[in-house]
């Protein structure tokens, strides 16, 4: 039978504080680092492996988000839903920026999760995301991030007649 210290030291658990950040990069000037259900601005450290800002502390903007958990699907991909409360006509004005041959390079958005300890690196291994979906309206944004680059998915190479010499007969 366990002595109550036993029992006080098991149902006991050190409180401790995770910060969920989302960062949303895009090169035709979308850059914007968020941080969930926060108030103030924080900063935090970016990994030596990044393609920005490696090894600096970078501060991340407070944020009304709703991170949902990395899920994998039974087809393999990682997918994230990241919910924007009342921001939707800001999301709009961002995604406006794009233009051009830039709707053919997706949005990059990395996830990191630090421990309230240590914020000077992340406490896992950063998850990098391409934006496949977004639903907007005035109030609200959500967007869908998956593993998947959806610029890459269903292209194919461009046949020409030339590559079968055999279609000339039977088309022409």
């Amino acid at each position: 039978m366990p002595t109550a210290e036993a029992k006080r030291f098991f149902t006991t658990k050190p409180r401790e504080i995770y910060f969920e950040t989302f960062e949303i990069y895009h090169p035709q000037g979308i850059n914007r680092r968020l941080v969930s259900r926060q108030f103030e601005p924080k900063t935090f450290g970016i990994e030596s492996t990044a393609d920005r800002n490696a090894g600096q502390m970078v501060e991340f903007e407070p944020a009304a988000m709703e991170i949902t958990p990395v899920q994998q699907s039974n087809q393999t991909t990682v997918s994230l839903e990241l919910q924007l409360g009342r921001v939707g006509k800001m999301v709009k004005e961002e995604l406006n920026k794009i233009n051009g041959a830039g709707f053919l390079t997706p949005i990059e958005g990395i996830y990191r999760v630090y421990r309230g300890t240590s914020l000077s690196t992340p406490m896992t291994t950063p998850i990098t995301l391409f934006c496949s979906s977004a639903g907007l309206d005035n109030e609200d944004a959500a967007l869908l991030f998956e593993d998947d680059n959806p610029a890459s998915i269903t292209v194919s190479k461009r046949y020409l007649a030339q590559d079968f010499p055999g279609l000339e007969v039977l088309i022409g």
